[in-house]
């Protein structure tokens, strides 16, 4: 370009104006030697503002093409060589405008050259030409641009030498182009010339064979996926049709002549192989493809593209891997693969679209916020600066990442962001079925995903609209499970808003298919999860324990398979199936108000809490999971850490500063408000009434959250009025109950009744009733019955509940059966609320499933049923024998409890008649015998969650089984009480059976006797009395150290005044006036341990002054032999192991042994020594020996050791301390040398079974008496766990014993125990009553021998 000639040339040229240039260039344009059959009349360099549009600036480069030296070829050599600078400059540095001058110098290249020279490249000038409008068409995509390069393709074959070196390649570029146009509008035509064109680029050119197969499998896998053909089969063609073009390919293959290379045509074969291993998840193809990805790298490579392309395949590849691994080395190595491919050519979308997606893949199994954050940059990087509409797939996962990033986050602009991208994917028509489908999944899912922030369910419509749409499709494989699992997902989301059962029920079916698809996808865990959740909502609506159970069991096998998989560090999924798990121990928990249940819970719930990052939303709603948890187990504990634990969980997620949608603003704020609620409650109302202004405040921002979702604002709205009923109950100002009634109605206006489902029926109905009690305690008016008949209109419904405790629902009977009688009159409907009330009962202990200290939690909350049911019985006008049975019905669940697992012969013999029956009954019994006493591990990586369920469903089974049992006829009263007065009576054989009632409303005594059962009324045993005789016996007692005199003088008023209003009635009533029977003896009674009479001495009731005065009969003492025991039915069962002499027993395995434990000393004890046991051992041991036993001696043993030899003994003597506890029954106590590490407590009895002595002797305090009232009913002392146990005859004492006496009372009563033969203990009772009778003859005070009683037969 140097030469002088072109210098002056140019000279001459510049030297004019920009005008006169023009006019010069369009000069040349028309006078030089042309083609208009190339490039037709206003297209392109002959468009009459072609020159015009063009840069000044190149006029210069036009002169010298034109000059005069130069002919026709060389003007179109020179400009073709201009078209190549434009286009390098435009693909390499990105310049815009240098494309358009490519296409300006490449139309002049072909409009000038020459058709008639043989020696020209007129077909190569004319398709490079083509392949410039191609790159522009490339990044326009208009049918117009398409269809002309097209043309230009066929003038390059029709006008280039048939001979030429690259004809071959002008038939592969026309084909290439033919096969875009027919992937836009699959015409026939299209399609055959395309093959045409193939097959004679192949005939052309045999050695393009590779490159020429590669365009033809492209050409037949559209052809083959417009035709309806599968995919995999589609795939099977294109990659048998590759790995047959690179076997055959020829040896003078020369990647130069072809814009492809071989190791092209390898890279597609891998692209392909790993297609198909994402269907057939075949190790062979993955295998093959990490093997064509290799062969790309070391085949030829046709410039930095392959390479590009080489290095993208292989980061793909490990990509997949990394799906499928989660191995951390295998996601670094996939990124230094891709960031490898980015040096090559550093603005890649191609590449940065698959790093966008290899960090959308780490973030998703990490949960990084960092990561997520960086992926959806590069994606929207990549759609944003996409040459035309960004491809289909690069929509999706820009979608995907932007979806995650919101269940990351919660900020609802990226879940627009995604639903916006996916639209635009769905717009995308070229690609395949299965594509389509799965975009149409991940819309549906993120409509339902914004529904949850926004509440729109306009989204909820949408999402099923689109999901039904998808199915109508013919779907296999993953898109199968695909879209089950969202069609599940759109249903339970509706189910939650309008509680349609239909709803929640097809969502289970749809979950359960997705779960049964073999292969279904890289979510099967999430599936998995959804399934378990609507069983969940299943077991929360109809109170189902197999839905519960299901609902353990599909978290339990996903959990155990994630563990095993190679997924197990991912904490995200590990934590959302702990959650599951934890949930369905909460919810079994509200029912079962088992601790270990709440205490599992809150291990998985803890567990989910810690393992989940700061910055991730799902933070939020696991705080929540765990602050309501940790407030249940505070309400059952009253552990304060619980209540600000849970606070401060709610407060840190509360403060984060996460963008929370309003639900979820409800929800933290409702859980708060119960916290200061709970507090307030608990507390029994010891800490500040600001607590509920507290809770107030949160509700009503619950309330103000923006949440429209009916059952959040139910939730918020009987929150309030809750707060406001406990603000009136403790100021009892009708002004502060009025906010609550106001709120009540509105949530009343909005619940619908018959939605039964709804767990908020049960609730709001409860929470009703609780608010009319306090109306009721408040209103100094009653202008309420109406809302009273407003609750009894609903009593009804009770029994059908399935989500709230029965305990509760007892409670609820009891207290409007209460009102009932006070502000109705009306004790006939009072009683039948009372015998629902006892219906209840089973439901509300589940005794199979609650370890004792539970069962004891629950039963104190129960203990009006049975003397409320005497006395509404009686009030009615029922006959004894029906308040008997009431109150047989309601209590003493313990004893109950325990004579279901010891079944008699004739009580097994009752189901041989129905035999299915009986092989149910006695494998659920046998099923659940296997958890008593087994410790619960809180540990949520066990199996006990599992365990728990199982119990817990059998539990309830095993009272729905007894229910069917009673059904059958000749078995209504299978293991309770008899119903007839005929069967009752037996109990009666050897002395009537007393149960003193005593109750605010009026007292009575319900006696059986052989001639029926009958009741005597008690007037003067009022409440003022029973507290009067019961505070005076306190100070007695508390007086026997310090102050004898004072204390037995106490005592004895005591036992007068219980004679008077108690004793003296009923043994008139029965005729006994102190005359001795045929045998000699006085008539035996049996007091029956309940309510007020539980820890007064009864059996010592008496004017022992005036007794001592006159002689006169004026003691119980004096008119009768008493025993006293726990349940009518347990007499009934210790009668049958009594065997008078163990002479009489040794054939069936009793041994005539004596075991004697003695206590001198102590250790840490504040009450003192005992030097009088010695003496007392000593005596008893001689007495026994003398009856023929074989006697042991314990001096100072441990617990263990007594355990292990009191199973041998006929015949135990215990002197030590006994304690009495009075926080947990179950915690009295014999002491002995390990008293502090393992005390022979209720506890540790109630663990043995089947004692075979006949006697056990308790010369110790206090070991008859049970200090917590609500507990008064179950005999829960240390002498009824023995019993419990299986001891027949326990003598005992009802409070603190001198030690002195002591051996004067066991020297007397084993003397009295002596007949033919030895020990007869069937004058047990007798012995122990000639004794204390004694006593009181010679002057003994009567707090020192009044403590002793006899349990048993």
């Amino acid at each position: 370009m140097n030469d002088p000639y072109f210098a002056e040339l140019t000279s001459k040229f510049t030297a004019l104006t920009l005008e006169e240039q023009a006019r010069q260039v369009k000069e040349w344009i028309e006078t030089r030697p042309h083609n208009e059959e190339i490039i037709p009349l206003g297209k392109h360099c002959r468009a009459a503002d072609y020159v015009d549009n063009l840069n000044p600036k190149y006029f210069e480069l036009l002169s010298r093409a034109y000059n005069d030296s130069y002919n026709q070829n060389q003007i179109a050599e020179f400009c073709s060589r201009l078209r190549d600078l434009a286009l390098m400059d435009s693909i390499h540095n990105k310049n815009a405008a240098a494309l358009p001058l490519s296409i300006c110098f490449g139309s002049l290249a072909a409009y000038h050259v020459p058709l008639d020279d043989t020696g020209s490249m007129r077909g190569e000038t004319i398709s490079m030409f083509a392949r410039t409008l191609r790159t522009q068409w490339q990044k326009t995509r208009t049918n117009e641009l398409l269809d002309e390069t097209i043309e230009y393709f066929r003038k390059a074959i029709i006008y280039g030498a048939r001979d030429g070196k690259y004809r071959g390649v002008h038939f592969l570029d026309l084909s290439e182009q033919l096969r875009e146009r027919y992937v836009m509008n699959h015409s026939p035509a299209d399609f055959e010339e395309a093959s045409r064109c193939f097959e004679l680029s192949l005939r052309v050119n045999p050695a393009g064979t590779p490159i020429i197969s590669l365009s033809s499998a492209n050409l037949k896998e559209e052809k083959n996926k417009f035709d309806g053909f599968g995919t995999l089969q589609v795939l099977n063609e294109y990659i048998d049709t590759l790995f047959e073009a690179l076997r055959v390919t020829p040896k003078d293959f020369n990647h130069f002549d072809y814009r492809e290379s071989l190791s092209s045509v390898y890279w597609h074969l891998g692209h392909a192989l790993m297609r198909r291993f994402s269907l057939t998840k075949a190790k062979s193809d993955y295998q093959s493809a990490a093997g064509a990805f290799q062969d790309a790298k070391e085949a030829p490579q046709h410039g930095e593209g392959d390479k590009l392309w080489i290095c993208l395949g292989l980061g793909r590849l490990m990509l997949t891997e990394y799906d499928l691994n989660g191995r951390i080395e295998t996601a670094e190595e996939a990124e230094r693969r891709l960031k490898e491919a980015l040096e090559v050519r550093p603005d890649s979308k191609d590449v940065m679209e698959w790093l966008g997606e290899l960090y959308r893949l780490q973030a998703l199994h990490t949960g990084s916020r960092t990561t997520l954050t960086q992926a959806t940059g590069l994606l929207d990087r990549c759609v944003e600066g996409s040459d035309g509409p960004p491809k289909y797939f690069l929509l999706t996962k820009a979608a995907y990442a932007h979806a995650h990033l919101y269940e990351l986050l919660g900020e609802k602009k990226n879940i627009d962001r995604a639903i916006e991208l996916l639209f635009q994917a769905s717009l995308d028509s070229t690609h395949s079925r299965e594509d389509k489908l799965a975009g149409k999944c991940k819309l549906a899912h993120s409509l339902v995903l914004r529904f949850e922030h926004a509440e729109d369910e306009e989204d909820l419509d949408r999402a099923l609209s689109i999901i039904e749409e998808a199915e109508k499709a013919d779907l296999e494989g993953s898109a199968v499970s695909n879209c089950y699992r969202i069609h599940g997902m759109v249903l339970n989301a509706r189910y939650q808003v309008r509680r349609v059962m239909t709803d929640l029920q097809l969502a289970i079916e749809y979950y359960q298919k997705v779960v049964t698809i073999p292969d279904s996808g890289a979510d099967r865990y999430s599936a998995h999860n959804d399934l378990g959740n609507a069983y969940l909502s299943h077991y929360r609506a109809t109170g189902d324990t197999q839905s519960l159970l299901k609902s353990a069991k599909t978290y339990d096998t996903a959990l155990q398979s994630f563990r095993s998989s190679l997924w197990k560090d991912n904490k995200s999924t590990e934590c959302m199936l702990l959650r599951g798990l934890g949930n369905t121990q909460f919810y079994q928990f509200e029912t079962s108000q088992r601790l270990s249940d709440i205490d599992l819970a809150i291990a998985c719930y803890q567990r989910c809490y810690d393992d989940t990052a700061l910055d991730h939303i799902i933070r939020v709603s696991r705080a929540g999971s765990l602050a309501h948890a940790l407030q249940k187990r505070f309400a059952l504990t009253k552990q304060i850490e619980d209540a600000q634990k849970s606070q401060t969980v709610l407060l840190e997620v509360l403060d984060y500063g996460f963008p929370l949608a309003p639900r979820a603003i409800s929800d933290l704020h409702n859980d708060l408000g119960s916290a200061y609620l709970r507090c307030y409650v608990s507390s029994d109302q010891r800490v500040p009434l600001e607590y509920l202004d507290h809770a107030a405040e949160h509700y009503q921002k619950a309330l103000a959250s923006g949440c429209k979702i009916p059952s959040y604002i139910r939730t918020a709205t009987v929150n309030l009025s809750t707060v406001y009923r406990h603000k009136a109950s403790h100021t009892r100002k009708i002004q502060d109950i009025l906010p609550a009634v106001k709120h009540f109605i509105q949530v009343l206006q909005n619940i619908s009744f018959q939605e039964r489902q709804d767990p908020q029926y049960e609730i709001t109905l409860w929470n009703m009733a609780q608010l009319v009690f306090v109306y009721f305690d408040v209103a100094e008016s009653r202008p309420i019955q109406g809302m009273l008949n407003i609750v009894m209109k609903f009593v009804p419904s009770f029994a059908q509940f399935k989500t709230l405790p029965r305990d509760w629902i007892v409670q609820t009977y009891m207290r409007l059966a209460l009102l009932q009688f006070r502000e109705a009159s009306q004790p006939a409907e009072a009683l039948r609320l009372v015998q629902a009330a006892a219906e209840e009962i089973p439901g509300s202990i589940l005794l199979r499933s609650l370890n004792r200290t539970e069962q004891l939690r629950v039963i104190r909350n129960l203990n009006n049923v049975p003397k409320m049911g005497i006395v509404f019985s009686l009030m009615a006008g029922e006959s004894a024998l029906s308040a008997l049975k009431l109150f047989e019905a309601s209590r003493s669940v313990l004893w109950d409890n325990i004579l279901a697992n010891k079944l008699d012969e004739q009580t097994s013999s009752m189901l041989h008649e129905f035999s299915e029956l009986e092989s149910r009954f006695e494998t659920l019994r046998q099923a659940l015998s296997k958890y008593e006493n087994v410790d619960v591990v809180i540990d949520p990586s066990s199996v006990g969650v599992l365990r728990q369920g199982e119990q817990f469903g059998q539990a309830i089974s095993y009272n729905q089984i007894l229910d069917e049992i009673r059904s059958k006829p000749g078995l209504q009263d299978f293991l309770r009480l008899p119903r007839d007065s005929a069967s009752l009576q037996k109990y009666a054989n050897e002395g009537p059976i007393i149960i003193v009632n005593g109750a605010p409303i009026r007292s009575d005594a319900i006696i059986i006797r052989t001639d029926g059962v009958f009741s005597v009324s008690l007037p003067l045993f009022t409440y003022s009395m029973y507290e009067k005789i019961r505070t005076k016996q306190a100070q007695a007692l508390a007086d026997i150290a310090a102050d004898l005199e004072r204390s037995d003088c106490l005592l004895t008023e005591v036992l007068k005044d219980l004679w008077d209003v108690v004793a003296e009635p009923i043994l008139d009533f029965l005729g006994y006036q102190g005359e001795e029977g045929a045998n000699g003896t006085l008539p035996r009674i049996w007091w029956l341990m309940t309510g007020w009479i539980g820890n007064l001495p009864i059996h010592a009731a008496g004017d022992h002054e005036a007794v001592l005065k006159t002689g006169a009969p004026l003691s119980v003492i004096d008119r009768a032999v008493s025993s006293y025991i726990g349940n009518i039915r347990a007499l009934d069962y210790l009668r049958s192991r009594q065997i008078p002499r163990l002479e009489e027993g040794l054939s069936q395995g009793h041994e005539k042994r004596a075991l004697l434990v003695k206590m001198p000393t102590t250790p840490d004890m504040p009450e003192g020594d005992l030097p009088a046991a010695e003496r007392e051992a000593e005596t008893v041991r001689s007495m026994c020996e003398k009856a023929g036993f074989q006697s042991k001696a314990l001096d100072k043993p441990k617990t263990p050791t007594v355990l292990r030899l009191v199973k041998g003994a006929g015949l135990v003597h215990f002197a030590c301390h006994g304690i009495s506890s009075e926080g947990d029954p179950l915690e009295s106590m014999l002491r002995l040398a390990d008293w502090k590490s393992r005390p022979l407590s209720i506890g540790e009895l109630l663990k043995t079974n089947d004692l075979s002595c006949q006697l056990v002797y308790l010369s110790a305090c206090e070991t008859a008496l049970n200090k917590l009232r609500p507990l008064e009913d179950e005999g829960l002392h240390v002498a009824g766990g023995f019993q419990m146990a299986g001891v027949v005859n326990v003598v005992a004492s009802l409070w603190r014993v001198d030690d002195a006496v002591s051996v004067d009372v066991a020297t007397a009563f084993y003397s009295g125990l002596v007949g033919p033969g030895g020990f007869d203990f069937t004058r047990s009772a007798l012995s122990l009553r000639n004794t204390i009778s004694d006593l009181g003859t010679k002057g003994v005070k009567a707090v020192l021998w009044a403590s002793y009683i006899h349990l048993g037969p």
